[in-house]
């Protein structure tokens, strides 16, 4: 890792000393304040024996967030730019039905140097909790043969709709209700255009304090070769070794990709051999004539398991007989991973009924036990940047076994939770 830091800074100072062109005989534009304003309700049934006192099995449960969400940027001239977003969120809920529904509020992330305590306020008599996010922070450097992002950004890799085996910095859950923004971290990339439609990117994500076992070092190249687009990776993060590939293209009038992910589990510091993984997403999608929308996504993830009764399990160690701890496995504390089947199959569907009147439907079906987790939704456009949406997920399979304090599943997605919503948003 030493390494990759020299060399990194070996090309910046090449980068520094190239000629700069700025803005000439015009004023740089004015810095803007963009953002949006978001208020959710959620009502939430959970699942039979998934809960802990004093939540309930049998009992609704009703959550009310708001997100406002501010972001600065400004382009000084033509080479240089900066940008900031920050979030707060007030949330009124029980403190313990936050803390069983971490997906609803901001998450601690991993791939962040120092970071806000994100809870400014938290379990006050009346139930009001409040978040906060300083979500983006970063400069970017534009030069003739090369642009440089410094900063906290957001990286997203992949292609695939849901699943992404290659993004491990910020991956989305399927129930994610807030899908406008990847979560930023705290990197350094440097993109070097190769070509009209290709590109190499080269990127440091520094993890907590900086520690280089905490940290990610990535190369991906980019390349269009017989109308395809191609991204080939390699990447170090936490000691683990990825090998990743990306693919789309156009197969007459349907969309196609390809997206796989080899990950070699502790590769740089003490192998764990029966830790390594391989993730794959695959998928086809086609835009009808009549304004309907229609895609299905395969995905097989190979540090699942297709035993239903070993679901949880199966994603620790073997428990440590001196500390009586067993530590999740490398795919998902690191790797992003959360599902715990082999296969799946995600279809799903737009419609818009009118301009201004859109309907979605899509599902997560594990194919070994062939439960499922059901998401629709409806948006409707009060007026320009004002939108209401109503929706709800919806799980469907058996229902797991609590015996002796010993939770045994006999399907995956009934562990989930259903849950309805209803919410406001508004851009400026």
């Amino acid at each position: 890792m030493q390494y990759y830091i020299q060399i990194w800074g070996l090309m910046i100072s090449v980068l520094l000393m190239a000629p700069a062109s700025r803005l000439h005989g015009n004023e740089p534009p004015a810095p803007s304040l963009t953002g949006y304003l978001k208020s959710t309700m959620m009502v939430q049934q959970f699942a039979p024996n998934t809960v802990l006192p004093p939540l309930e099995e049998d009992k609704a449960y009703t959550m009310f967030q708001s997100q406002l969400r501010l972001r600065l940027f400004h382009e000084s001239s033509d080479i240089f730019s900066f940008e900031t977003a920050y979030v707060i969120s007030p949330t009124a809920a029980t403190p313990s039905l936050i803390a069983s529904q971490g997906f609803l509020h901001p998450r601690k992330n991993a791939h962040r140097m120092f970071d806000l305590d994100d809870k400014l306020r938290e379990n006050t008599p009346r139930d009001l909790s409040l978040f906060q996010n300083l979500d983006r922070c970063n400069i970017n450097v534009f030069f003739p043969s090369a642009d440089l992002h410094l900063g906290r950004q957001a990286i997203a890799f992949g292609s695939g709709k849901f699943i992404n085996p290659t993004d491990i910095f910020s991956p989305f859950l399927f129930q994610d209700l807030n899908k406008e923004n990847k979560t930023g971290v705290d990197a350094l990339r440097l993109t070097l255009p190769t070509g009209d439609l290709s590109e190499i990117d080269l990127g440091i994500v520094l993890g907590k304090d900086g520690k280089m076992d905490n940290n990610a070092v990535f190369l991906r190249t980019h390349l269009y070769l017989f109308n395809t687009d191609l991204s080939l990776m390699v990447m170090d993060f936490n000691n683990n070794l990825m090998l990743g590939f990306d693919m789309t293209r156009s197969i007459s009038q349907a969309g196609f990709w390809l997206e796989a992910a080899h990950v070699f589990a502790g590769e740089f510091d003490t192998p764990i051999k029966e830790e390594d993984y391989f993730r794959l997403v695959s998928g086809v999608d086609f835009s009808f004539p009549d304004n309907t929308y229609l895609f299905v996504e395969y995905h097989y993830n190979s540090p699942g398991t297709e035993a239903e009764n070993n679901y949880i399990a199966h994603t620790r160690r073997t428990i440590n007989p001196f500390t009586g701890f067993a530590p999740l496995k490398t795919a998902y504390t690191h790797g992003g991973t959360y599902l715990m089947g082999r296969h799946y199959l995600i279809p799903g569907i737009t419609y818009e009924i009118t301009p201004l009147f859109t309907g979605t439907l899509h599902s997560l079906i594990n194919l070994t036990d062939f439960s499922s987790y059901m998401a629709a939704s409806v948006e409707y456009s009060l007026r320009q940047d004002f939108f209401l949406e109503v929706g709800g997920f919806l799980a469907m399979g058996e229902s797991a076994d609590m015996e002796k304090g010993a939770l045994t599943p006999h399907s995956e997605f009934g562990l989930y939770a259903n849950m309805i919503y209803a919410g406001l948003r508004f851009y400026f």
